[in-house]
């Protein structure tokens, strides 16, 4: 028998996009799921806490967050193959990869310029991140 409770307002991220998939409503189109995956230090949250500012403007974009070391993230973790030690990764739509004004960046480590530690600054400003939103959006 299978149970779908059309009635409730579900707001759960991706499992409840999963599971009204199951149910046969419309899950959160996957272009628009942001996955940002950080360190539990302070200087990795001050990095999701400004990510969070600029992902504000845009709420079409479903955002699940994964903690460097929660075993119940470990299958995305896996998923994106995130061996390396980083402070902060985004993924939107799936990739952390992307072209901003003609430039590859990639959504890893620290942005540009708001490093905390100067070997994992990224190539990639809260700007670009507006952008790649804006684009998307």
């Amino acid at each position: 028998m299978n149970i779908c409770p059309s009635s409730l307002a579900l707001n759960f991220g991706v499992i409840a996009s999963m599971f009204l998939a199951s149910c046969g409503g419309t899950p959160a189109d996957p272009a628009h799921l942001v996955e940002i995956f950080y360190l539990p230090h302070p200087p990795a949250e001050a990095i999701v806490t400004k990510a969070d500012a600029v992902l504000a403007k845009y709420p079409k974009f479903t955002v699940h967050k994964c903690v460097f070391g929660d075993q119940s993230c470990q299958s995305l973790v896996d998923k994106y193959s995130l061996q390396d030690h980083m402070p902060v990764a985004i993924f939107i739509g799936g990739t952390d990869t992307f072209t901003v004004n003609g430039k590859k960046i990639q959504l890893r480590n620290f942005p540009a310029g708001d490093a905390f530690i100067p070997s994992f600054e990224g190539g990639w400003s809260y700007d670009d991140l507006d952008k790649i939103l804006q684009s998307i959006h």
